[in-house]
């Protein structure tokens, strides 16, 4: 008889286990793995247009598996319906996003299946701008940038960028005019160095013949 009782409560409680191993938060624990497994392969993209110096991005979602929906986890909207597998979000202005995927199923619509994060671009207000014509090379005069700057700070380091510019100039400059006296010198021996070197051996010539005639004029004497 004890037998049999220990038998069924083993069964039971090996029952339990098999019954809370198979299910997740209400939902069957395989489902959850598979779904899981498909988020992991979804895509993100985004492209962008311009109205009034503002930045707007379209991002887009691709590859999404059947049976979840999506939360966007800054506005807080949720996205059940897809086209082809695909969902796009449009003039999306933060500097980046969030995306929750959740099983679409009653029982466990809260389970996280994980997440997809896109990291958005900030859109230079001053590219283009009548500071930054004459350098659009310079880093804060480009599109896109790391952080936003206020227009007296921004106005100080073009400042600041346009002055050492300026004293690169004067360097390169002086570089440039020593360069250029060095290539008249050596130009110049080129092309008079038969005149020089005459010149040179007269000079000496005259040099020996008056120490010659000092030695002579000392014997005299």
């Amino acid at each position: 008889m004890k037998k049999k009782i220990i038998f069924t409560l083993v069964i039971f409680m090996v029952g339990i286990g098999n019954i809370t191993a198979l299910s997740y938060a209400g939902c069957e624990y395989s489902l959850i793995s598979r779904l899981k497994s498909f988020v992991n392969n979804v895509n993100t993209s985004y492209d962008y247009h311009i109205i009034n110096g503002e930045a707007y991005f379209d991002i887009t979602l691709s590859n999404i598996p059947n049976g979840v929906y999506i939360e966007d986890a800054n506005t807080g909207l949720k996205y059940y319906n897809f086209i082809n597998n695909e969902l796009v979000i449009r003039n999306y202005n933060n500097q980046s996003a969030k995306y929750i995927f959740h099983p679409n199923n009653s029982n466990c619509n809260s389970v996280s299946l994980g997440s997809k994060y896109v990291t958005l671009p900030i859109y230079n207000i001053y590219y283009g701008s009548e500071s930054c014509k004459d350098i659009p090379n310079f880093s804060l005069c480009k599109k896109w940038i790391n952080k936003v700057y206020g227009t007296n700070e921004f106005e100080t380091l073009v400042s600041e960028y346009k002055e050492s510019l300026e004293k690169d100039d004067d360097i390169e400059q002086n570089i440039e005019y020593q360069k250029t006296l060095l290539d008249k010198i050596v130009e110049f021996y080129v092309k008079y160095y038969y005149i020089l070197l005459i010149g040179i051996i007269v000079i000496c010539g005259l040099i020996i013949l008056i120490n010659r005639n000092r030695e002579k004029n000392k014997f005299k004497l």
